[in-house]
Formats: structure tokens, sequence, C-alpha cells
């Protein structure tokens, strides 16, 4: 992996902009309408209805992409930095999501070039709008006589939407259009390290890299969906995951060569953290729908203590020392040994 950095000489800006569609070329071979009725397939309501359950789910996606950068430097500094921002939008329906990415990289050479000191900042947040999968399984078997909507009568507490009351058989555009999925992601490297040479071989090295992450999923279906919300007169989940890494690093190397030898030998320490912690919480039977998954408390299940909530953290802990040696002659032999010693902690 080759982190992008400055060329030295003047300072460049480039910006770049990319638009696309997107969209189904073809859809699985399946029975139309009129080969159904041909076969004696039980009909929905209406005889002369027709639907493409998978051409009424998907759509043509257009998307954009923005990116901006800025470069530039010297033989003792260097520095790149970019921003990116993405809006895409999926071939299913409600589907698609907005990221926004930043880079900084940064090279400081000092002290004749005995010093050389590496970071990076890289920074992601995208918003998602998710598709259950669950809705191509169901345009795959749904009946193509039946119709999307169904005005008046015994449909309009599924939100005019036609159900067919079978088991495992549900309206494909009811679930994308009803139901929510939505995700955050957020992420955060930093790195640093620092080269700094004592004497002719003998470099020290010092390195710090941390990671953060957070998830956030949310979904909610309502009382009018047939799919999952009508048995639970509402139910929406909240669940968030949060990740953290962290490592540190100091180690010492020397190298040489005598006459036709060459030798390397290297020591380092390190210690590395990773926290783990998650929580859930999914609760039911909503006065109203206006809500979504926004106000959990409201639901009859929190005010009975009927709510589901779970949490967990985990921590494990790495702290060690390594040793190198590598010994070459002539370019035609060598020899390498390792010596590795470390220690784990793991809590739960």
């Amino acid at each position: 992996l080759k982190t992008r950095q400055g060329q030295p000489g003047q300072l460049r800006i480039n910006y770049q902009h990319l638009r696309a569609t997107e969209q189904m070329t073809s859809d699985p071979d399946m029975m139309t309408a009129i080969e159904f009725r041909r076969a004696g397939g039980v009909l929905a309501l209406n005889a002369e209805t027709e639907t493409n359950w998978w051409e009424a789910i998907t759509r043509r996606a257009a998307s954009e992409t923005h990116h901006l950068s800025l470069s530039g430097g010297n033989e003792q500094s260097m520095i790149y930095a970019a921003l990116a921002y993405d809006r895409i939008e999926g071939v299913a329906l409600n589907s698609g999501f907005d990221r926004l990415n930043g880079r900084l990289n940064f090279r400081q050479k000092a002290w004749g070039g005995r010093l050389e000191i590496t970071s990076s900042i890289n920074l992601q947040n995208r918003q998602s709008t998710l598709t259950p999968h669950f809705a191509f399984l169901q345009a795959t078997q749904y009946n193509p006589t039946a119709p999307i909507l169904v005005e008046g009568g015994q449909f309009e507490e599924y939100g005019a939407y036609y159900q067919a009351f079978l088991f495992n058989n549900y309206n494909p555009v009811a679930i994308l259009e009803q139901n929510q999925f939505d995700q955050d992601y957020q992420n955060l490297q930093t790195f640093l390290q620092a080269n700094y040479t004592l004497l002719p071989g003998l470099q020290l090295e010092a390195l710090f890299n941390r990671q953060a992450e957070q998830l956030q999923w949310r979904s909610f279906s309502p009382s009018t969906s047939f799919y999952v919300g009508r048995d639970r007169n509402g139910l929406a989940v909240q669940h968030q995951s949060q990740q953290n890494n962290k490592l540190g690093q100091l180690g010492l190397t020397y190298q040489g060569t005598s006459s036709q030898v060459t030798w390397r030998v290297a020591g380092r320490a390190f210690a590395q953290k990773l926290e783990w912690n998650s929580l859930r919480l999914e609760a039911a039977d909503f006065l109203t729908n206006t809500f979504s998954y926004n106000n959990l408390g409201a639901a009859l299940s929190t005010a009975n203590g009927e709510s589901n909530v779970t949490n967990s953290r985990i921590v494990q802990s790495f702290r060690g020392l390594a040793g190198q040696l590598q010994i070459a002659y002539d370019d035609t032999f060598g020899l390498a040994g390792y010596v590795n010693y470390g220690a784990v902690s793991y809590t739960h």
C-alpha cells in the first residue's frame, strides 16, 4: 500500500467532477401475467392487472462525485490534502448513500535529514439508506397479476398496498416504501511516525496509529407494514457500535556492511489496545407512526418494561517485545532469526 504524498515544486490544485447513471440491463426470466394465467395460476383481484415486480422495485439511479486535491512541497516538506464527496443513488427504490472523505498527508525533514516525520489523517463519513434483500426474493415469487396499490377496502390498514395474506408472501414495493433502514458510519484514522538517525546505520523509530470507528443502524416498520410492523403495532430498532484501536511502537535498528557480509539487527517494544462497545435497543407498540425510530421511550413496550436492551463491551490489550537478526553473505547465503515475547489481557 503506497500512501499518496505531495510532489516537490509549486502548489498544485486539482478538481474533478463525475456524473453517472446506473440501471438494470435485464430482469430475471420470470412468468409474465399472461403466462401465469395460461398456466392456471390463481389470479389476484383483477384479471387484467399485470405487474413486473422487478421493474417496480428498481429505477434508473443517478450518481455524482466531487474530488478536490491540493499538493506541493520542497525537498524538506511535502503535503497532500484531498476532499471527496459522493452522492450515490441505489438501483433499488429508496436506497443509496452520501459519503464525505477527507485526507491529509504530511512529511517533514529536519536536522540535515537525520529526522523525518510522517503523518496522515483520514476521515470518512457515510450516511446510507439500505435495502432489505428480502424484497428481491419477493419480487421473484410474487403474483404477476397482483396490483401494487388498491384504494379502499381491507387494504387501507396496510397503507393501500395490496397483500395476498399468504405465508411468506409480501408486496415487494411495500417492503421498500414502508420500512426504513438507515445507517451512519464514521471512521477516523490517524498515523504519526518519526525516524531519527543517531549514527550512520543506527536509527531510532517511533510510531503511533489510531483508528476509531462508529456505526449506527436504525430501522422502523410502521403498524401499516404487513411485512414486519403490523403484528407489533410498529417496531423500532436502534443499534450502535464503537471500536477504537490504538497502537504505539518504539524501535531501534542497526544495519551495516563489512566486506561481503551485510547484517541488520532490530528490536522494538509495542503496545496495542482494542476496545469495542455495542448497544442495541428494540421497542414496539407505538401510538403513532410519526415518531419513526426517533422516540423509543414513547413505545408501550417501554412503559411496560418489555422493550429489549442489550449491550456489551470488550477490551483487549497487547504488550510485547520483538527482536530480529538478519545476516547475508555475498548476496548468496542468508541467516535470519526472530524472537517475540508478549502478554495479552482480555475483559468482557
